[in-house]
């Protein structure tokens, strides 16, 4: 009995894999962005399951939702979100993450330290471009523009400021901070040649817009865009819905994907374990062998009983999906 149990338990470990294996490859999707120009060699690139990826040619490497670009000094990247003319400059000792990327209509990505740049000449109906840091969150309207993620050499403050600042076009910014415990609902835009910094420390200034201070300038003046880009694509510029609503449409889409992903999961767990019941209490009645036909059949009951539960467990799970997945398309029709 104890070698049938393990050939069980053996079953039941390979089936799951392979489910959550599929909905992993499913979950990655098509490419987001690729590496169109690099300077230096020192980075890293960790897949969303926090696996360290191998990269054998720079120039080329595509780049996946989820995926997190690390570089380190004398290093800079360039990317171009796929099928697209816009571009992204990733400057030394920055840890970049491509968020959601959904069906190529959203770009957004993530920074939880250093500097990026980028290019965005053109959006499409629908299109959005936005990029958070840790303390903000900018919105594209076609520009290019710059943001930063930096702790200040100044005072004993280990918070980091997040600082956004525009070239040409102009810029949304959504503060990610607080006064007096209540979050800042109003947004700013900024244009060419201001900027506007976003600190913790400092919450009553998130709104406030200055010009560009001379060393970003200086900074990326000796670094410019220098990549070739892949793609070339003409589409109409519009402007952009509003950067609230965006962030609520992305909210939502990444719950709907959380559901979904454990709705396979426990359907895929309460079918095994139903099949693995029924077989169980057949066996049990059928195999005179067995010394303890009893014990057999309790369990056969037990993983039925299991398999029901997340079966059901399932079902609603699907169901929150689409609820979620209604709620996205209602707020779609109304940009």
């Amino acid at each position: 009995m104890k070698r049938n149990n393990n050939i069980l338990l053996v079953m039941l470990f390979i089936f799951l894999v392979l489910s959550f294996g599929s909905l992993s490859a499913e979950e990655a999707g098509p490419a987001a962005a690729v590496i169109i120009y690099n300077e230096g060699e020192d980075f890293e690139i960790i897949d969303s399951g926090g696996v360290p990826v191998a990269v054998l040619d720079i120039i080329g490497h595509e780049l996946y939702e989820g995926d997190v670009v690390i570089t380190y000094d004398d290093t800079f990247l360039e990317l171009q979100v796929m099928s697209s003319p816009n571009i992204i400059k990733i400057a030394e000792n920055t840890d970049f993450q491509l968020k959601i990327m959904e069906e190529r209509k959203v770009s957004n990505f993530k920074m939880l330290y250093g500097s990026v740049r980028a290019k965005v000449t053109k959006l499409g109906k629908d299109e959005r471009f936005r990029i958070q840091g840790s303390s903000a969150v900018a919105g594209v309207r076609g520009t290019d523009f710059g943001i930063n993620v930096i702790v200040p050499q100044t005072g004993d403050t280990t918070e980091a400021v997040t600082q956004v600042y525009c070239f040409e076009g102009e810029v949304e910014v959504q503060p990610q901070v607080e006064i007096a415990g209540k979050a800042i609902e109003e947004s700013v835009v900024i244009t060419a040649g201001t900027m506007v910094s976003v600190s913790p420390i400092e919450p009553e200034k998130a709104l406030e817009i200055i010009p560009i201070a001379d060393w970003i300038k200086n900074y990326w003046q000796e670094n410019p865009f220098k990549g070739t880009p892949f793609f070339q694509e003409e589409t109409e510029v519009v402007q952009a819905p509003p950067l609230q609503l965006d962030l609520m449409i992305a909210e939502l889409e990444k719950k709907r994907k959380g559901a979904m992903i454990a709705g396979g999961l426990f359907l895929s767990l309460g079918m095994l374990l139903d099949a693995a019941g029924g077989w169980s209490i057949y066996y049990s009645a059928n195999e005179s062998g067995l010394s303890n036909p009893a014990d057999w059949e309790s369990g056969g009951k037990a993983m039925l009983v299991s398999g029901t539960f997340f079966l059901t467990s399932s079902i609603f799970t699907f169901i929150i999906a689409a609820k979620h997945k209604a709620e996205i398309r209602e707020l779609k029709a109304g940009l």
